[in-house]
């Protein structure tokens, strides 16, 4: 739509997380259409060119795109039940996990603006998780617990930034006035 709400045009049905390459050009988002499993799309601005990036056999979401618009890091299921954090070409290639834990899910990744990180929330799962069937949204937005905010760097670091145990899920890179 237009940025006063006005001229709104469907693009795609079963769309999550739309996130909007560098260029303009294309739109990543997590979908369910492919057997129910969601995995990461890519697709022109318009809604043609659909193709899925993803194809892991458990669920993969939260795509953000590197500022070059070339690699897209996104999070899946890995090792079990946990989310890792991972990262692919923009055509779904060369895809590997950055990194993961036994105890911790890692959801919403989000680069800098100069490329160097990659934030990330980090959830401890608390209680016992419902999660709802039929419930149409990646596993990261049903959970409940603490998160922690963490980055990783270009040289393979992960660094926690919050030491309190959070209510924060996303965490975004932005410019403060001065």
């Amino acid at each position: 739509m237009d940025a006063d709400g006005s001229n709104p045009k469907k693009l795609t049905d079963h769309g999550l997380d739309p996130a909007w390459s560098p260029d303009g050009r294309q739109i990543a988002f997590t979908s369910n259409r492919g057997g129910g499993v969601f995995q990461v799309y890519s697709m022109s601005t318009d809604g043609s060119d659909v193709k899925r990036l993803t194809k892991h056999k458990g669920e993969a979401s939260n795509p953000s795109w590197d500022p070059d618009g070339q690699t897209i890091a996104y999070t899946a299921a890995s090792d079990g039940d946990r989310r890792a954090l991972f990262m692919m070409r923009k055509d779904g290639s060369e895809s590997h996990r950055l990194a993961f834990s036994k105890h911790q899910d890692f959801c919403f990744p989000t680069w800098s603006s100069n490329g160097f990180f990659i934030a990330f929330t980090a959830l401890n799962r608390v209680g016992p998780q419902a999660i709802v069937v039929g419930e149409e949204r990646p596993r990261c937005e049903l959970w409940t617990g603490e998160y922690q905010v963490f980055t990783f760097d270009s040289d393979s670091q992960i660094r926690r930034l919050t030491d309190a145990k959070l209510a924060v899920m996303r965490v975004s890179y932005g410019r403060a006035a001065p």
